[in-house]
């Protein structure tokens, strides 16, 4: 065990600092958001988390796959990596203007209450054009990020758990929320420049700019499918159901992303070696090994339905078990994903990954709309077309990974 723990301890190093990193949604899960729908109430929480829906569409618009794009760029290129930062902060910065612009004009048209924190909350997509936290990775300095995350967490959640204490603290409350992620990105700022020598700027040169736009697209395509749709469905509960059932899921889903987090970012801290070729560990017992981890933590879920009911609702029974669903789609995505970030995507094929992606969100989604315009749409139905295209891009997926592999062995017979 111990070799084992020094031969992977830059891997296992790198995803500790990922998780913590990471962890202001998981402090969100287990603090804060029973805390803000007892002091929201069930609909203006739900109506807060519709807008942050909305706001995550726009940050996963402005992240726009630059996160595999700069792992990709810079772990076998030693030099230009200020240039490549510099076209990816442009990019974003652009993106962020247009959708801005398209977010501010829906809110003036569909937002009828007095508040301003539908506007605040753009703070985090701003934040988002400056966040390069996946060049620590490559740089092999993640722990850093553990120093950064620990003052946000502990901005973020003394002032939501001290200063937010009724309805009218709602704006109070997403200028807090927005602000920790500034100040974020701005310290990691200020440590690259000190450390590497890494100043972004806004980039002219036409051509390094479309070269990036273009090799982020598909990494952007596969992003798009794979976790927006999740907030899809939040956006659809609030359009076609209510700002209650936009809270059940809202929940469902913060589940379903801790299920996930600790998966996605072990990934994340070997996508380096898989890229150089420079691992001697194998993808089948890589993959046993991620799946028999999310499967402790999925099996908690169900035992504690009743108490995690009454931890986030503060009742026991909310009339429909979410938890079923929730599990099922993490085990399912989790399989889809390994196949996609460690097998399709590092041989050249990510397109095929990218249709894959799309054909599984867009047929239950569309199939839930057609729902929606028909009246016919109800909570249940939208947690099954959630879990329908997790499943369909796993048998997907699974069913490519075994052709291709059949393929080569075919090749060397």
């Amino acid at each position: 065990m111990k070799k084992i723990l020094q031969k992977y301890s830059d891997s296992i190093i790198a995803t500790l600092a990922l998780i913590i990193n990471r962890g202001l949604d998981a402090i969100i899960l287990l603090v804060i958001t029973p805390f803000l729908i007892k002091i929201f109430g069930v609909d203006n929480y739900g109506e807060l988390s519709y807008y942050l829906a909305i706001i995550f569409f726009i940050q996963t618009f402005i992240i726009f796959g630059f996160e595999n794009y700069i792992i990709y760029n810079t772990s076998n290129n030693k030099k230009n990596h200020s240039i490549i930062l510099s076209s990816v902060m442009t990019i974003k910065i652009t993106i962020f203007f247009i959708l801005a612009l398209i977010y501010i004009i829906f809110c003036v048209i569909s937002y009828t209450g007095d508040s301003i924190f539908p506007y605040i909350l753009l703070l985090l997509p701003f934040s988002e054009c400056f966040n390069f936290s996946h060049y620590y990775v490559v740089k092999k300095i993640p722990t850093k990020l553990i120093k950064i995350s620990i003052i946000r967490l502990l901005f973020y959640v003394i002032l939501t758990l001290t200063l937010i204490s009724n309805i009218k603290d709602i704006e109070l409350y997403s200028l807090i929320l927005s602000t920790s992620y500034l100040i974020t990105v701005i310290i990691q700022n200020i440590y690259l420049k000190k450390e590497y020598n890494i100043k972004p700027h806004l980039v002219t040169n036409k051509k390094k700019y479309f070269l990036c736009f273009k090799d982020s697209f598909y990494f952007f395509l596969l992003r798009l499918f794979q976790i927006l749709s999740d907030r899809l469905y939040l956006i659809l509960s609030g359009i076609a159901l209510s700002y209650i059932f936009v809270t059940y899921l809202d929940v469902a889903i913060k589940l379903y992303l801790v299920i996930l987090m600790p998966v996605q970012l072990l990934v994340t801290s070997v996508l380096p070696k898989f890229i150089t070729k420079n691992y001697n560990f194998s993808f089948k017992v890589y993959t046993i090994f991620i799946l028999l981890l999310s499967l402790i933590l999925i099996p908690l879920s169900f035992h504690f339905e009743k108490s995690i009911n009454n931890y986030f609702f503060h009742t026991k029974d909310i009339g429909l078990n979410i938890y079923i669903y929730v599990c099922i789609s993490a085990i399912v995505f989790i399989s889809s994903f390994l196949i996609s970030e460690l097998y399709l995507n590092p041989i050249g094929k990510l397109k095929l990954s990218l249709i894959i992606s799309f054909i599984s969100f867009i047929i239950p989604f569309s199939i839930s709309l057609i729902l929606s315009l028909s009246g016919a749409l109800s909570f249940e139905l939208i947690l099954t077309a959630f879990l329908a295209s997790k499943m369909l891009d796993f048998i997907l997926k699974l069913s490519t990974y075994l052709y291709l592999k059949n393929m080569v062995r075919k090749k060397y017979v």
